[in-house]
């Protein structure tokens, strides 16, 4: 896993973590009912079993892996999927075409495939 899988991977079990918490009763009949390790535990739990939490991420912030297939947004709010060239320093889309040029704003890594058959 790269490093920047790794830190996406984190800041999804966070996030669950964060809206576990704000959703899930702490208490019922006056009895702690969901302890933070709880939560931590049904939030691995959601992970592995393929939830995620997909937010964009500036390119101001951070670039994916070179040549990572991604999703993006451009400037003018076209969805795609593609990858950045750290040497040409440009991004490639896949299906709406374009490299040089192309203003991508924002990524996400892509999700991962159905598990089973």
């Amino acid at each position: 896993m790269t490093n920047a899988a790794i830190k996406q991977a984190m800041n999804v079990r966070d996030k669950l973590v964060e809206i576990l918490k704000g959703n899930l009763p702490h208490f019922q009949n006056d009895v702690a009912y969901w302890h933070d390790e709880h939560i931590g535990e049904l939030a691995d739990h959601l992970i592995a079993n393929g939830v995620t939490v997909q937010e964009w991420i500036p390119v101001t912030k951070l670039l994916p892996d070179d040549s990572a297939n991604v999703i993006l947004c451009t400037i003018s709010r076209i969805v795609d999927v593609g990858f950045y060239n750290k040497y040409t320093r440009s991004w490639v889309l896949w299906y709406s075409g374009g490299g040089l040029g192309v203003d991508v704003t924002h990524w996400q890594p892509l999700p991962q495939p159905p598990k089973g058959e």
